[in-house]
């Protein structure tokens, strides 16, 4: 980068110092890496900047949604201009979560998916991942191959975002929260993003009462 961007973005990492195992747990879900080279491409707010002439022909950030506004400004930015990825530019993350807080989360990015429309590619996929699970279960008398082969399937999906660093300083417990976090995360994920496709209702912006 020479200084010449209009829109560039850096990404988010877990702070080290103050994470639980469930931030561990979501981080890749929610974009994060979880060591200072991890290179990422997130368009989190936490870690994007931008000229104000670009800003004010993109419109802002839309105050009337309290989840995915930054999705929604990047995408608008993406038409406008091509972004610089600022190679070491990271911001440390604190979500200090819990399993029921890292899924609430997880919640409301999904409704705020289905209600601006975005991610839908990510809506038939987890979808697919539910009813693979259903049917591999409900075949269970008949045959357990099904079932074997969900579940390598699931361990590829919860590790793969980041396995060349995760498996360098994750405990066994570690490696089974995420394992289980994962295997929520379609379900959840998936009902949600669906709620907000059917009602178009979204989540009130506190902020902006």
């Amino acid at each position: 980068m020479n200084g010449s961007a209009e829109y560039s973005l850096g990404g988010s990492r877990i702070d080290p110092q103050e994470q639980t195992i469930w931030d561990v747990a979501s981080a890749p879900f929610f974009g994060l890496k979880q060591r200072a080279d991890g290179t990422t491409k997130s368009c989190t707010a936490r870690s994007m900047a931008f000229r104000k002439e670009l800003w004010e022909r993109v419109g802002g950030f839309p105050e009337t949604s309290l989840m995915g506004e930054d999705t929604m400004f990047d995408l608008q930015a993406r038409k406008l201009v091509t972004p610089a990825y600022a190679e070491h530019a990271q911001a440390l993350y604190r979500p200090r979560h819990t399993l029921k807080s890292a899924l609430r989360m997880m919640a409301r990015y999904g409704v705020a998916d289905g209600v601006l429309g975005t991610r839908r590619e990510r809506l038939a996929r987890n979808l697919l991942r539910c009813l693979a699970e259903v049917v591999a279960v409900v075949l269970v008398p008949r045959t357990v191959i099904p079932l074997a082969c969900v579940l390598l399937l699931e361990i590829y999906f919860a590790f793969r975002l980041d396995w060349k660093t995760f498996r360098q300083r994750a405990t066994l417990p570690q490696m089974g929260a995420r394992l289980l976090y994962s295997l929520l995360v379609p379900w959840v994920a998936a009902w949600n993003q669906a709620v907000g496709e059917f009602t178009k209702k979204n989540q009130p912006n506190r902020q902006n009462a």
